[in-house]
């Protein structure tokens, strides 16, 4: 546990996105939730599904973010609902998002890609 008594696991769901310099510290991240940059998420805190965060927006030890509502400011605060197609949007974009990062998974190895390129070429050689 960390020092303030709360368990130190950050759990994060499926297809959520997290901004540029945020920081989730022992926190629990619902699916589909939108971090923005530079946000701060607490000790204890929930974003529950479909929640979204704007930037820089600082969520105490042991908030609740509703799912479907937009939070701001610091602290962060109630802005307003999500429409019907804003969380339509947000499943749709993180559902792209997740296909173009699967497309790209190879461009960034530590070592690149060359020994993936042999051995296809191999294999290639060995059935011919």
């Amino acid at each position: 546990s960390s020092p303030t008594g709360v368990s130190a696991a950050t759990i994060i769901g499926a297809y959520v996105t997290v901004g540029a310099g945020s920081v989730i510290r022992s926190a629990t991240v619902g699916d589909y939730a939108v971090i923005g940059k530079k946000c701060i998420v607490m000790e204890g805190s929930l974003l529950e599904k479909n929640s979204v965060l704007e930037d820089g927006a600082v969520v105490p030890p042991g908030s609740l973010i509703p799912s479907g509502q937009v939070w701001g400011g610091i602290p962060a605060a109630y802005v307003r609902d999500l429409t019907e197609e804003e969380g339509e949007a947000l499943e749709n974009a993180c559902d792209s998002t997740s296909l173009l990062a699967s497309d790209h998974k190879y461009e960034f190895l530590k070592y690149g890609t060359a020994h993936i390129e042999a051995e296809e070429l191999k294999e290639k050689l060995a059935s011919a």
